[in-house]
Order: C-alpha cells, then structure tokens, then sequence
C-alpha cells in the first residue's frame, strides 16, 4: 500500500490541480490557501508525534495513514468546493508526515551506530533521485 502511494501519489498536489478545478476560475491565493492547510496538517501531525513518546502499534498507525491519506487523495479529486479541498490537503499532510516520521524513526531504531550515517545518507540520497521512498527504506533496514 505504502508502495503505491508513494510511486503514484508523489506529485498529487501539482496532478490533482489541473484536474480537480478548472484553472480558469482558480485564483492563486486560493491554492495558497490549501497548501496552507496542508502545512497546518503536517504540523499537527509533528505535534501528535512528539507529545505520545511511545507509540507501540506503529505498523497499524502506517497502515491507517497511508489509507487516510490515499482516500482524502480520491476525495481531493473529485471535490468541486475550497473548503472541502483544503481540509481532505490537512488529512492527508497529516498523515503523510506521521507514516514518514515513523518510517524515518524506524530506519535509525534498526541500524547499528557505525552504519547509521551512511544509510541514512544513502536513504535521502536516493529519495532524491526516485520517489520509491517506502521501497528504498524497507529494502535497507530488511
């Protein structure tokens, strides 16, 4: 699942503009305003986070995220009204940062201190030439 979302989901927001409002009619502070939104949810997301210290089912936690964030997403498509929009944009950077935090958090909990660096090097070097994220992170800390 987290596969999936990350290979097709990558770039939603610029794919799902052109598709969901009719660029005609779309001013830029209106799109500002749920990039806002989307920030905000991130946010919070880091928030939750940090104040539950222990969060002992994080599988479970992933798997419900990358189904929010996937549902908000085909929801966030087919939503004609701002509003809407910009809240199913929070739900999804919500989740999105809390299954990146966990993957992350995971990826430095399994490796040894001397390997550390050089994975996590290598994990964001090669974030940055694909967008396999989820693939890339379970493949090195398998």
């Amino acid at each position: 699942m987290g596969s999936v979302v990350e290979v097709f989901g990558w770039d939603y927001r610029q794919a799902l503009l052109g598709s969901a409002f009719d660029l005609r009619k779309i001013y830029r502070a209106s799109w500002r305003f749920v990039g806002l939104a989307a920030g905000l949810g991130a946010l919070v997301s880091l928030l939750f986070l940090s104040i539950h210290k222990d969060i002992k089912s994080q599988p479970r936690l992933m798997m419900v995220a990358y189904i929010f964030m996937a549902v908000s997403m085909m929801i966030f498509a087919w939503s004609p009204w701002l509003v809407l929009s910009a809240a199913l944009m929070a739900i999804a950077y919500f989740m999105r940062t809390s299954s990146y935090a966990i993957m992350d958090t995971l990826l430095q909990n399994r490796v040894s201190r001397a390997m550390r660096v050089r994975v996590v090097g290598l994990q964001f070097v090669l974030v940055g030439f694909s967008n396999a994220r989820v693939l890339q992170t379970w493949s090195i800390t398998g």
